[in-house]
C-alpha cells in the first residue's frame, strides 16, 4: 500500500543529489519516534528518484538518537527533544533542523464511546495529578454533553512511559504551560517521575510506544497520550481539546500549523523553539517541533553527507513531501523559518571542509501569499518540476497581506494576493517593479452548518439577505425572508452565528466587496477590504464570531452549529462543506461552478484598469456567479543580476501557466477558470517585459502539437501524464484520444498519429507493414468484473460478489446461466441471490481490454481456450439474452438489471 501511494506521488518528486560514485550510498538515521511515520516515506521515496541512495530511519527514541549522533554510529538523528549544552559541550559541530511539527493526542477506550469525547486543558493536567480519577466526574460531564451518559462510573487507568521519550516531553511540555502546578511539581522532559494517584491500581508504566498501543486495547477505561499518526496507524479513539482561545478543535495538520506560525518568531539560538499552547483560535495545544540533528563539519564520508544535504533539500523543498506530511496529521515549516533552515543546511554543512550545497545546481523560487489560489499555485508548481528538474518552487499560503508585505520588501520572488495594491504599496516598493497578474479567477463561497442538511447549494441565499445577515439585520434561521428563499428546508428557530475573518485576507477583501455591491447599507456603514469593521449582531455580542485564516474558517464552520461563513470554493469542495446558492442580478440561482465564475469574467474582459486589476462581484450575465474574484500574482518586471536566474525560471512557468489548456481543466476540477483569451493574451504581453538587466527574459515562442490515439484502458494515467509532460516544453501541447485499440494500431500504421496506445501485441503484418515500429509497455492495470444487482439483506460487512476462474469462465461460456446457481451461492453464503437468468455484457469491437479479459478467461478454462481463444475481438458463444456491444460496457451494465 505504501509502495502504491509514493509511486504515483514521486510522479512530482525531483531529488538534486548529484553523488561523486555509482557505488550504493547508505544514509542512515536512528531516533525520535514521534516522526517516524513521515521520515520512513519521506526515505522510501528517495529510491525513485536517486537510484543509488538508499535513506533509512529506525525507530527508537529521542534520548537514544541524541546518543547515537554524538558516539557517531549514524548519519542524522530525530529527536524532539532540545540537545542540552553538556551535548554541544561533547560534539561542538552539533545543529538541529527543525523539520516537522505534529501532534500528540489523548487516546482513550471506552466502551461505546467513538468518538466526541473532548477535554480541556485544566481537565487534562488534573487527570494526570489525580485530581480526577473517575469517568463520570462532573467536569467531564459537563464538558461533553453528548456523550455524559455513556461515561462510566468508573476509574480511568491511565498510561504512561518511562523511558526517554520525545512524545513524552512534548506532552509534559503542553502540562506545564497549562498548569503552573504541573510545572513547579513535575516540569517536563523525555523522562519524568509521575504523580501518584489516589485510586490504587489505575495507573500502566510502560516503555514505548508499542506499550501504550497494548496498554489501550487490553484495558477498558483506559487513557494515554501519543503522536496522532500513531494513534490512527494503530486505529485508536483521541479526544478533541479545548484550547487556550477557549475553541473545541481536532488534531490535524491545519490546527498543528497554526500553532508553528502563532511561535514561528520564537526560534532560540540554537534553532529550538516550543510551541505548546498557542494563541491562535485554530491551535492545537499539545503541539511540537521534531528536529534532524546532523554533524556539520565532521562527518567523514562526503558522498554520504552529500546525499544527506540534497535528502533535506528534497523534504523542505518539494510539495509532494508536504502533501504527505499533512496525510499524515503533520504540519510543516513556514516559508520564513523554512529558508532560514535551507540556508544553515546549504551553507552550513560541509565535508573535509569543503561545501556540499552548490548554487549552481539549484534555483528555489520563493512564493506566499493568498490561500485563496494555493491549490492550484502548488499544482502548477509541482508539474514544473519536470521542466526544471534544477528549481524547486516554495509557495506558502501565508495569506494575501503577508504576501503583499513580501513582495514590497523584496523578501519572495512572487506572492500571491486576492485584492489590488494601494498607489502606496507601489511607491514602497520602489525600485522595485511590481505588476499585478490575474492569472485565475475563482468563487467565494457563504457556507453554511445546519445540522440535518448536508447537500450542497441546498441552501438558497439573495444577495441582500446575504448582506442583511451580516449587518445583523437578519438573526435567526427561521426568519421569514429565508423560510421564503427555501420552501423545502424546515429552518431552525436557532440564532444564525455568524462566523468571519479577522486577520488580514483577499477572500474576506472579495466577499465584503460582494456585500458592498449587494447593498448600499453595508457599502455606507461598512465597507469593502482585506479587514473590515465587521458589525455585531444585536442582543448577541458571542454570535459574531472572528476566526484567521482559511483553515481556521474550514475548522469553525465545522465545530460551529447553526452558523455561517464564507470560504473559497476550492476549500468548500476540499473540506466537503455546505455551500450555498445566490440570486445573482439576473434573477437567477446559481451555483459556483467553473463555468459561472467564467461568465463574470468574461463579462469584465474589459474592465481591467492601468493596474491589470478589476471586480468580479454583482454581474449581470444570466449565469455568472456574483461573488467571484480574480487572484491575482505580484511579480517584479525589473530584476537586477542576483536574481536573473530565478527570475527567468518564475517567467517561464508563469507563461506555462497562462497558456496551458490543461492546467486550465485542472483549474477548473477545483472550482478555478482561467482568463478569457483576451485577458490571456495580454498576461503574456506582460510576462515578455519581464527584464533582468534590461533584457528580455521570455524568448518568441512557436507552439508544437504532439498527437496520440487508441486504448481507452491507461487514458486516465496517459491524460494525466500529457498534463504532466507540457511543463517540460512549455510550448509543446500534448494530446491523447480514445478511440480503441484496433483504430489506435491502425492510425499509427497509416500515420495519421505520433504515437498509439494498445493493449495487446502488434501482428506480424503490422511489423512487415511498418517495419520500425516499437511497442513500449508503460503500465499494468486490471480488469474487473462489474455487475448489477438489486438490494439485499445482506448481512456480510462488505457486500461484494466474490467468483471464482472458473465460474467466471462458464458464465461466458454459457454454462452458468442463473444468479442462484449452486456454484456462485457456495461462494456467497451470506448473500441471498435472486433466481433471475444472468444477462452476459460483451464487447465485438476490437478492444485491448477484451484481449486482457480474454487471454484470462483462456488460463482459467480450457474449454474457453479451445472454443472461444483470445484476442481484441473473438467469436463469443451464443447465450440468449446476451448484450453485444463496440465500445465500453459500463454504462450498460449500469443499467442493465442482472447484467455482469
Amino acid at each position: 500500500q505504501r509502495a502504491g501511494l509514493w509511486c504515483v506521488v514521486c510522479l512530482l518528486c525531483v531529488f538534486p543529489v548529484t553523488p561523486t560514485t555509482n557505488k550504493t550510498i547508505f544514509v542512515k538515521g536512528l531516533g525520535a519516534s514521534f516522526p517516524e511515520s513521515v521520515y520512513r516515506d519521506w526515505a522510501f521515496a528517495a529510491r525513485f528518484v536517486a537510484s543509488n541512495v538508499r535513506v533509512t530511519y529506525t525507530r527508537m527514541s529521542s534520548g537514544g538518537g541524541q546518543k547515537a549522533i554524538i558516539a557517531g554510529e549514524v548519519d542524522f538523528a530525530g529527536s524532539d527533544a532540545a540537545l542540552t549544552e553538556e551535548m554541544y559541550a561533547q560534539v561542538p559541530d552539533l545543529q538541529m533542523i527543525p523539520l516537522l511539527a505534529g501532534s500528540v493526542v489523548i487516546v482513550y477506550h471506552l466502551e461505546g464511546v467513538d468518538g466526541g469525547l473532548c477535554l480541556s486543558r485544566q481537565i487534562l493536567v488534573d487527570i494526570f495529578l489525580g485530581k480526577i480519577v473517575r469517568w463520570n466526574d462532573p467536569a467531564l460531564i459537563e464538558l461533553n454533553p453528548t456523550v455524559a451518559s455513556l461515561l462510566p462510573d468508573a476509574a480511568i487507568h491511565i498510561g504512561v512511559r518511562e523511558d526517554n521519550s520525545g512524545t513524552t516531553d512534548v506532552f509534559t511540555r503542553g502540562l506545564s504551560r497549562f498548569s503552573p502546578e504541573w510545572n513547579a511539581t513535575y516540569g517536563f522532559g523525555t523522562k519524568i517521575t509521575w504523580p501518584t494517584r489516589s485510586c490504587g491500581d489505575c495507573r500502566g508504566v510502560v516503555t514505548s510506544r508499542q506499550g501504550i498501543v497494548e496498554l489501550l486495547k487490553s484495558t477498558s477505561n483506559s487513557l494515554s497520550y501519543m503522536v496522532l499518526a500513531e494513534a490512527q496507524e494503530a486505529g485508536l479513539q483521541y479526544t478533541e481539546m479545548v484550547n487556550s482561545a477557549g475553541r473545541r478543535i481536532k488534531a490535524n495538520f491545519e490546527t498543528v500549523r497554526s500553532a508553528v506560525e502563532d511561535m514561528s518568531e520564537s526560534f532560540d539560538h540554537r534553532f529550538v523553539a516550543d510551541i505548546q499552547d498557542a494563541l491562535y483560535e485554530n491551535a492545537w495545544p499539545l503541539a511540537g517541533l521534531t528536529y534532524l540533528i546532523v554533524r556539520k563539519s565532521s562527518m567523514q564520508d562526503c558522498d554520504v553527507a552529500k546525499a544527506l544535504v540534497d535528502w533535506v533539500e528534497f523534504v523542505l523543498t518539494n510539495d509532494s513531501t508536504t502533501a504527505r506530511a499533512h496525510e499524515l496529521g503533520f504540519a510543516t515549516l513556514p516559508i520564513r523559518v523554512r529558508d532560514s533552515v535551507l540556508r544553515i543546511v546549504r551553507k552550513d554543512i560541509t565535508c573535509k571542509g569543503k561545501p556540499l550545497f552548490h548554487a549552481s545546481e539549484h534555483i528555489t523560487i520563493r512564493g506566499t501569499g493568498a490561500s485563496f489560489p494555493a491549490k492550484i499555485y502548488k499544482a502548477a508548481t509541482a508539474f514544473y518540476l519536470f521542466y526544471a528538474p534544477e528549481v524547486q518552487v516554495i509557495y506558502d499560503p501565508t495569506g494575501s497581506g503577508h504576501g503583499e508585505a513580501s513582495m514590497i520588501s523584496g523578501a519572495a520572488d512572487f506572492a500571491g494576493t486576492d485584492s489590488p495594491l494601494s498607489e502606496e504599496q507601489y511607491t514602497a516598493a520602489l525600485p522595485r517593479r511590481l505588476q499585478l497578474l490575474p492569472l485565475f479567477a475563482g468563487a467565494v463561497v457563504p457556507v453554511v452548518h445546519l445540522p440535518g442538511v448536508s447537500t450542497p447549494y441546498s441552501v438558497v441565499l439573495s444577495r441582500k439577505a446575504l448582506a442583511d445577515i451580516y449587518l445583523g439585520n437578519i438573526t435567526h434561521w427561521n426568519d421569514p425572508t429565508l423560510t421564503h428563499l427555501n420552501p423545502n428546508l424546515a429552518l431552525p428557530s436557532t440564532r444564525i452565528r455568524v462566523l468571519h475573518r479577522s486577520d488580514s485576507s483577499g477572500t474576506s477583501a472579495i466577499f465584503t466587496r460582494a456585500l458592498a455591491a449587494f447593498s448600499s447599507r453595508w457599502n455606507a456603514t461598512v465597507g469593502h477590504g482585506k479587514s473590515v469593521q465587521w458589525p455585531t449582531p444585536p442582543g448577541c455580542e458571542l454570535c459574531a464570531i472572528g476566526v484567521r485564516g482559511g483553515n481556521g474558517m474550514v475548522a469553525a464552520l465545522r465545530s460551529t452549529p447553526y452558523s455561517i461563513g464564507y470560504a473559497s470554493q476550492a476549500d468548500v469542495q476540499d473540506h466537503d462543506l455546505v455551500g450555498c446558492k445566490l440570486f445573482n442580478r439576473a434573477g437567477n440561482a446559481v451555483a459556483p461552478t467553473s463555468d459561472n465564475v467564467w461568465f463574470t469574467a468574461a463579462d469584465y474582459s474589459q474592465a481591467f484598469d492601468h493596474r491589470f486589476t478589476t471586480a468580479l462581484v454583482d454581474t449581470g450575465t444570466t449565469l455568472g456567479w456574483p461573488m467571484s474574484g480574480y487572484s491575482y500574482m505580484i511579480i517584479n518586471l525589473q530584476s537586477d543580476e542576483s536574481e536573473c536566474r530565478s527570475q527567468k525560471a518564475l517567467a517561464e512557468l508563469l507563461h506555462w501557466m497562462t497558456e496551458n489548456q490543461a492546467l486550465s481543466r485542472y483549474g477548473a476540477s477545483q472550482g478555478f477558470t482561467s482568463p478569457p483569451q483576451p485577458v490571456r493574451l495580454k498576461i503574456v504581453a506582460t510576462l515578455r517585459q519581464m527584464q533582468c538587466n534590461s533584457k528580455p527574459l521570455l524568448p518568441q515562442s512557436h507552439a508544437l502539437s504532439v498527437q496520440g490515439a487508441g486504448a481507452s484502458f491507461p487514458s486516465v494515467m496517459y491524460h494525466k501524464w500529457q498534463l504532466f509532460y507540457t511543463a517540460i516544453d512549455i510550448d509543446t501541447e500534448m494530446h491523447y484520444s480514445v478511440i480503441g485499440s484496433g483504430d489506435g494500431v491502425r492510425a499509427i500504421l497509416d500515420n495519421t498519429v505520433d504515437f498509439a496506445g494498445t493493449d495487446f501485441e502488434l501482428t506480424p503484418d503490422d511489423y512487415r507493414a511498418v517495419p520500425d515500429l516499437q511497442a513500449i509497455p508503460t503500465l499494468a492495470a486490471a480488469v474487473v468484473l462489474v455487475y448489477t444487482l438489486p438490494e439485499s439483506n445482506d448481512t456480510s460487512p462488505s457486500p461484494t460478489l466474490v467468483l471464482s476462474r472458473q465460474v467466471v469462465a462458464d458464465i461466458f461460456l454459457g454454462n452458468i446461466t442463473s444468479w442462484d446457481d449452486p456454484r456462485i451461492a457456495v461462494l456467497n453464503p451470506l448473500s441471498s441471490l435472486p433466481p433471475e437468468r444472468i444477462v452476459v455484457v460483451r464487447r465485438t469491437d476490437s478492444s485491448g481490454t477484451t484481449a486482457i479479459f480474454t487471454r484470462a478467461l483462456s488460463h482459467f478454462s480450457k474449454s474457453f481456450n479451445d472454443t472461444v481463444g483470445n484476442g481484441p475481438q473473438v467469436p463469443w458463444p451464443s447465450i440468449p439474452g446476451a448484450i453485444d456491444s463496440e465500445g465500453s460496457l459500463a454504462g450498460i451494465v449500469r443499467t442493465t438489471m442482472y447484467g455482469i
